[in-house]
C-alpha cells in the first residue's frame, strides 16, 4: 500500500486574461472529483503576483534574470540553437525599465517577457 503525506493545492495560472475561461477551471475541478482526488485548496496565479513581481526584480538586480523582446519563434529556435538572445546582456537599468513597462502594461510592455539566465549550452534544451 502506498502511502502519501502531504496536500495537493490546485493552482491555475491566470495571467492572461485573453486566454482564461471559468469553464475550463469549473470543468477541471469536476474532474479531478470524479477521480476521487481530494485537493486542500485552488489559488491563481494572480494571488501571488505582487510576490512573483518582487522576485523577478531582485532576479534582475542578482543578474539573474534580464527583459526580452525576441518574437517567440524567433526565440524558440534561439533556445534550440544554443544562441543567446540579444537582451540577455544589456544593462541592469535597461531591464528594470522594460521591467517597468511590463507592469504598467503598456504597447512596449506586451512585448516584453522576463527570462532567467539559464546556460544556453546546456543539452537539456527544455531547461
Amino acid at each position: 500500500m502506498l502511502v502519501v503525506q502531504g496536500q495537493l493545492i490546485v493552482r491555475f495560472d491566470d495571467t492572461n486574461p485573453a486566454k482564461e475561461s471559468n469553464e475550463f477551471v469549473e470543468n477541471f475541478l469536476k474532474d479531478i472529483d470524479t477521480l476521487g482526488i481530494k485537493y486542500e485548496e485552488v489559488t491563481y496565479t494572480l494571488d501571488y503576483f505582487s510576490k512573483l513581481m518582487d522576485m523577478t526584480k531582485e532576479l534582475i538586480i542578482q543578474g539573474k534574470a534580464y527583459v526580452d523582446d525576441t518574437p517567440r519563434e524567433e526565440t524558440q529556435k534561439q533556445q534550440i540553437d544554443g544562441i543567446e538572445s540579444k537582451c540577455r546582456n544589456q544593462s541592469q537599468e535597461e531591464n528594470l525599465k522594460l521591467r517597468g513597462e511590463m507592469t504598467a502594461g503598456s504597447e512596449r510592455g506586451l512585448q516584453c517577457c522576463v527570462r532567467g539566465k539559464l546556460a544556453m549550452q546546456d543539452p537539456n534544451k527544455s531547461l
